[in-house]
């Protein structure tokens, strides 16, 4: 979803937190540091703006797991180390409050996003919803392909090599 927005520069995955500025940061809260004192700790997402902002994101399955003592110490020391230290928003998102339609549809026009993996009409028109060339809603209802197919058949360029089914049956 990060991928999808127009606004976003640069994302990070698993972005390594400075394991000097952890560790103090577990010493001042007396806590122990995620894996010891020697392993670093990672951010889900760190993303940079356009416009030079930035943001660190943590992606939770549930927050039930808020429930737990130490997950909320870890995320806490990710916090900080990104709101105090870094002067950066940190946010966490939980899976179960994403829009699962908007991610599934993402998910199946991104595979088309190269053009090397247009190979008919349907592949050009998730090729050209993925490069955001035809606009369609993509957060309200999983997308009809074939609805959307004759709704924008004039405006696919044309697919080189295609064979279309009339034409590879001989009478």
């Amino acid at each position: 979803m990060l991928r999808w927005d127009d606004n976003i520069l640069d994302i990070r995955e698993q972005y390594p937190l400075d394991l000097e500025l952890t560790n103090e940061i577990c010493d001042d809260r007396c806590c122990k540091h995620p894996g010891g004192r020697n392993c670093y700790m990672t951010t889900d997402f760190y993303v940079i703006y356009k416009d030079g902002s930035e943001k660190a994101f943590s992606v939770k399955t549930s927050r039930n797991l808020l429930k737990k003592r130490r997950t909320k110490e870890k995320l806490d020391i990710e916090r900080c180390y990104w709101e105090k230290f870094r002067h950066v928003p940190y946010e966490i998102v939980f899976k179960e409050d994403m829009n699962v339609v908007f991610a599934e549809n993402i998910r199946i026009v991104s595979k088309f996003y190269n053009a090397s993996s247009v190979f008919d009409e349907m592949s050009m028109l998730k090729h050209m919803i993925a490069t955001k060339r035809i606009q369609v809603d993509m957060e309200s209802e999983p997308l009809d392909f074939p609805y959307l197919l004759e709704q924008y058949r004039e405006a696919l360029p044309e697919v080189k090599g295609e064979v279309s089914v009339c034409q590879t049956h001989s009478t």
